[in-house]
């Protein structure tokens, strides 16, 4: 059954919550069975934000962006989910092939799996799913996750943002300066979504409110993928490793994060469980109270060991590993 047809990015958009067609990752829907669907899926040559990685390949990101915009157009094409409802990412997590991801192609054409395990309704509309995806090129799965959200409509909404948020019109404080870009892989301080707080392995959430990519519409919160990319910056400042990936990823949200309060990234001892990568459990802080935590593993892009670790201030670093006969 053809749930939606493949359309083009500007008719799909809204269906992403996206309100730039060129941030649109997917392009149409098809129910394979009951609770079991495939997204197509078109990734751009080269990302304004998220890569393309310092050896070429995709940056892995992609991969949480694509798996948050495919579980929103499932929601509303297969599950009647009107439009103006609001969906709550509760988990998003993902593993990545890098091999298969590095070198990109050039607009890159993938399949996106999407098995929704858990359907949670109240009457007859959709509370919430819990599921897995799993991302193919020509055949050849080169990336997994799960993802769980909740919906909720306009009414509800507005109620549980009114309880939350500390004043109805929060003025907003003048954004931190940010951290260097080289120290987070990045070019423009623009994308740079954190800031020193001068204290060790700690870093305060600093979130430009015109930022093309992260803020593609107006929102009267931090959203998710911003606090994502806080979480990845704040591992890459905190180890150095400043061009690595992060193949693997998973994270947790428990609370909204506000713009007018400060939000603190924290993070505990790196460690290389495996003998590849290096994972950093980071958390994240707003009033005295956790708003999500994440484990973020960061692995070299191409031949392995022989890391490049870029300057950033020794009280921000945790030297607690060796690679490449290096201190991390």
């Amino acid at each position: 059954m053809c749930l939606a047809a493949t359309r083009s990015a500007t008719l799909l958009k809204d269906l992403v919550h996206r309100r730039n067609g060129e941030q649109v990752l997917v392009t149409g829907v098809e129910q394979c069975e009951e609770n079991r669907f495939n997204v197509s899926v078109h990734w751009p040559r080269d990302h304004r934000f998220y890569g393309p990685c310092a050896d070429g390949g995709s940056d892995p990101q992609l991969v949480s962006e694509t798996m948050r915009q495919a579980g929103i157009l499932v929601g509303h094409v297969a599950y009647d989910v009107p439009k103006g409802h609001s969906f709550v990412m509760n988990e998003l997590s993902h593993t990545v092939d890098w091999e298969a991801l590095a070198p990109a192609d050039t607009r890159t054409r993938l399949d996106l799996e999407v098995n929704c395990l858990e359907v949670r309704r109240r009457g007859r509309t959709l509370f919430g799913v819990r599921g897995t995806m799993v991302l193919r090129r020509e055949g050849r799965e080169v990336a997994s996750g799960t993802f769980d959200y909740r919906c909720m409509s306009p009414g509800v909404y507005r109620r549980l943002r009114a309880e939350a948020r500390s004043s109805e019109d929060p003025a907003l404080p003048a954004l931190p300066a940010p951290v260097e870009p080289v120290a987070v892989g990045r070019v423009r301080p623009q994308d740079v979504v954190i800031a020193s707080s001068g204290l060790p392995g700690t870093f305060l959430l600093r979130a430009e409110r015109d930022h093309p990519v992260l803020y593609d519409h107006p929102l009267d919160h931090v959203p998710g993928m911003a606090i994502i990319e806080a979480m990845r910056q704040t591992a890459q400042a905190v180890t150095g490793l400043s061009g690595a990936v992060t193949a693997r990823m998973q994270t947790a949200f428990s609370h909204y994060v506000e713009h007018d309060l400060p939000c603190y990234l924290t993070t505990g001892t790196p460690t290389r469980p495996d003998g590849g990568a290096v994972e950093v459990p980071v958390q994240v802080w707003q009033r005295d109270q956790e708003a999500a935590r994440g484990v973020i593993p960061l692995s070299p892009c191409g031949d392995g060991l022989e890391l490049t670790f870029l300057p950033y201030p020794s009280e921000q670093r945790q030297p607690v590993l060796q690679l490449a006969g290096r201190a991390v």
